[in-house]
């Protein structure tokens, strides 16, 4: 079976709601499934789908209330994928337990987080190595000072993408797959167009695919 990643994006929308003792926000929710081929670096499918549920948001606790949601929409596009790469943070959190390992610990499977922004206490270290694509370095990514991750960075930036282990991955496996997702730059151009896709081409349908 082809090397391939199974990504979740998500775009919301939020209106600010004040009720006594905490602020709530309520989610408009549109997302993305794409089906990434590591070997070929191409979209095999990608899925659209948008929810609106009524929850209290806690910052920094996503995996407390969207790791549901996420099951019910994974759980609707069954395929043979060989690992899930979450567009949230893993153990580069706080409690260590981000919404990557929530959603691999209920479906059993391979995860990995992934996210353009750090928690408190997570920071890059040390530099390891420069990686096969032009100006992209790899760095040491830590979390209260335990290794969780990998961050890569353009030369001379300080924001990348941040890779963390979510579930059933070690930091080796994790390094091969960041290695593969960055060998040609493709994936990250596709996720910008699949980002653009839910805000300005989003339908009324529930579930659609192209």
């Amino acid at each position: 079976m082809d090397c391939s990643i199974f990504i979740i994006q998500y775009k919301c929308s939020m209106n600010r709601i004040l009720f006594p003792y905490c602020q709530t926000r309520e989610f408009v929710t549109r997302c993305c499934i794409v089906l990434w081929n590591l070997q070929r670096d191409s979209a095999e499918k990608i899925c659209f789908h948008q929810n609106s549920p009524h929850m209290c948001y806690v910052p920094q606790k996503r995996a407390w209330h969207e790791t549901n949601e996420w099951i019910d929409l994974i759980t609707r596009f069954p395929t043979n994928y060989n690992y899930l790469v979450v567009l949230g943070h893993g153990q580069a959190h706080p409690f260590f337990w981000g919404l990557a390992c929530s959603i691999g610990a209920v479906l059993g499977v391979k995860t990995i987080g992934v996210a353009r922004n750090l928690l408190p206490h997570s920071e890059v270290t040390e530099f390891l190595y420069g990686m096969d694509y032009p100006g992209l370095q790899l760095h040491r990514l830590e979390t209260k000072g335990r290794q969780t991750g990998y961050a890569v960075l353009r030369d001379g930036q300080k924001r990348g993408f941040y890779y963390s282990i979510g579930w059933r991955i070690d930091l080796n496996e994790l390094e091969q797959v960041v290695q593969k997702i960055h060998r040609n730059h493709a994936l990250l151009p596709f996720l910008s167009f699949a980002r653009h896709a839910l805000s300005e081409c989003f339908s009324g349908s529930p579930l659609f695919s192209f």
